[in-house]
């Protein structure tokens, strides 16, 4: 039976190694799949907070996910591990699925992740080197090592598909989400999960050429004091310290210029990127 189900695994996970303690195997995760035309409508046209979506051209509702994107995955057979076993076990789904593919994203399902801390102890073990959210530009509170909260915006905003941090030249290479209290329906919640590659191939040719040819500058204000009212975050909550010298390094280490106001706030700095 060990042996027979070793072959599976190597089938699914090829390159992954599995060790056996007795009768128990570190966890594993399969693929599944999901009747996503099960969930609730998601209305887009007319939706509260979202820019443009007054336009005839936004569609009514969001699409459903298409089939196999995202690929999901959920714990093969039973058992009681801990969540750095866990993590063993996504390390092969990052590796084989997400890198060795190149699909982009992939949802875990069903894990037994039930606090802060146990995602935190999650993805401590993927062998994924952390970087932190200095000069990030969403309001979040750390709620352990390497896990922030997503945003501090009102229930009511919508998020819109973005790249992480592409404001910068520093951005993650992955980023992972984890749902601790799932929304009630009609109360938003939703994470979109979009292909940024096939929108590049839907746009005009000719203002690709130009943002290649130009590059983009980004250019950002930051008060003393934050003012959430207005969506800006003080310099001290951007880059999480009391000291401008630290700032200072911070952003010439990045080849980002930068000028301090009279009334003490970082009245802008800028970076242009190539695109």
């Amino acid at each position: 039976m060990i042996r027979s189900s070793l072959r599976c695994l190597k089938s699914i996970y090829p390159s992954c190694f599995y060790r056996f303690v007795g009768s128990t195997a570190t966890p594993v995760l399969r693929e599944t799949s999901v009747d996503w035309s099960s969930l609730p409508p998601v209305r887009l046209r007319g939706r509260r907070y979202l820019v443009g979506s007054d336009s005839p051209g936004v569609p009514e509702l969001l699409q459903p996910p298409r089939e196999g994107f995202p690929p999901v995955y959920v714990p093969a057979g039973s058992g009681e591990f801990s969540p750095e076993d866990w993590a063993v076990a996504a390390r092969c789904v990052s590796r084989e699925v997400v890198d060795g593919t190149g699909v982009g994203a992939v949802l875990l399902r069903g894990l037994p992740l039930r606090t802060d801390s146990d995602f935190s102890r999650f993805v401590n073990n993927l062998s994924l080197k952390p970087m932190s959210y200095e000069g990030g530009t969403a309001q979040r509170d750390n709620v352990g090592e390497n896990v922030d909260t997503a945003s501090k915006e009102h229930p009511a905003m919508s998020i819109e598909p973005h790249n992480e941090m592409a404001y910068t030249n520093y951005y993650p290479e992955k980023i992972i989400f984890y749902c601790h209290e799932p929304a009630e329906p009609d109360q938003g919640g939703e994470t979109v999960m979009v292909d940024v590659r096939q929108i590049l191939r839907k746009l005009d040719s000719a203002v690709v050429g130009k943002f290649r040819k130009l590059g983009i500058r980004y250019c950002r204000y930051m008060p003393e004091r934050g003012d959430f009212f207005h969506g800006y975050n003080s310099w001290r909550e951007t880059f999480r310290t009391d000291s401008r010298e630290k700032v200072e390094r911070y952003l010439s280490a990045r080849g980002m210029t930068w000028q301090w106001g009279q009334d003490g706030s970082e009245s802008g700095y800028g970076l242009t990127r190539p695109t």
